[in-house]
């Protein structure tokens, strides 16, 4: 009996033992490897406390977040899996530009949804670093102070011109878009605005401003603007100004969810808006013969009117419709 009970021990320690060395083995295949670094202010040179640092792996789901020390270090002790990984570092702190590499738009914009995200800066020559079973990488990043773009937009109408409400539901509907485009960054980024947008965490530097409307059917390429954005606030106060140029406004009744078009006499598209809470405005139109039309979209009951209409220098002109 005695046998038995020191054979069944035995076997209970080997089982113990066996289990141990497969943990061990298993472990090893995940060496730890090391990333560190730290985060200070490229103007003073001083440690920032507090920036929240994202490291994302090509073989980790998601990202790491991590912030700096009082000393403005971070150290993060990283699992290679298969030997070999990639990853990139993105940082943010609040009143500091943004720093690393905008890979995923989703996730930058999740990390800083008042920003561009992260930008590429001129020393970085991958957006990707390479690290392998027991490698230690080093980082060592200045962040710049941020600039700030408050972007503001207005309507200048002549007295004969009814404003156009511009309610919050209007403008989701397809009212307003801004589309930034930074010499810093990698991508041309668009977003919604009502009637102010403020964008914060950007780098210093050249920034292309386009403004889209459909309230008023504006040209495109006059709704544009290039600005050099320096540290702090940078103001662009857009407005559309229907006191000049030509303009076709008028009142639609019978049609909640039409659009306007206008096509000179070659049937080339000119201009086109939305009408809103039965109204319609087309600026900034220069003299001429032009073709007016009104589409309610229906597909089981389509409805398209046209109109012939001759605008002189800086008309307004008034053209209503009736469904």
């Amino acid at each position: 009996m005695r046998i038995k009970k020191f054979s069944k021990r035995i076997n209970f320690l080997l089982v113990i033992i066996i289990g141990l060395i497969m943990l061990s083995i298993n472990l090893s295949a995940m060496i730890s490897s090391r990333i560190e670094g730290i985060v200070y202010d490229k103007e003073t040179g001083k440690p920032i406390e507090g920036a929240e640092v994202y490291i994302t792996g090509r073989k980790t789901p998601g990202h790491i977040e991590i912030k700096t020390d009082k000393e403005g270090r971070f150290v993060y002790d990283y699992i290679v899996e298969e030997g070999r990984d990639e990853f990139f570092v993105n940082v943010f702190k609040q009143g500091y530009a943004s720093y690393g590499h905008a890979y995923d738009k989703k996730r930058a914009r999740d990390a800083a949804p008042n920003s561009l995200g992260s930008i590429r800066y001129p020393d970085d020559k991958k957006w990707w670093t390479k690290i392998e079973e027991g490698d230690v990488k080093y980082f060592r990043i200045g962040l710049e102070k941020e600039a700030i773009l408050e972007i503001n937009i207005s309507y200048k109408y002549p007295p004969q011109i009814k404003p156009i409400e511009q309610s919050e539901e209007i403008i989701e509907k397809g009212g307003h878009y801004v589309r930034l485009r930074h010499e810093r960054y990698e991508q041309e980024r668009s977003y919604e605005v009502y009637k102010q947008k403020v964008f914060r965490g950007l780098a210093p530097g050249k920034i292309e401003v386009k403004i889209y409307t459909q309230l008023i059917g504006w040209p495109s390429n006059k709704s544009k603007r290039v600005m050099e954005l320096k540290p702090g606030k940078n103001v662009l106060n857009w407005v559309y100004d229907l006191t000049k140029g030509g303009v076709v406004y008028g009142k639609v009744e019978g049609c909640g969810d039409c659009d306007v078009y206008l096509y000179d006499m070659n049937n080339k598209y000119v201009r086109d808006a939305e009408v809103n809470d039965g109204y319609y405005l087309l600026g900034d139109i220069k003299p001429g013969k032009y073709i007016l039309i009104i589409d309610n979209y229906d597909y089981y009951k389509p409805k398209v009117k046209k109109v012939i209409i001759e605008l002189r220098e800086n008309e307004k002109k008034e053209v209503n419709f009736n469904y």
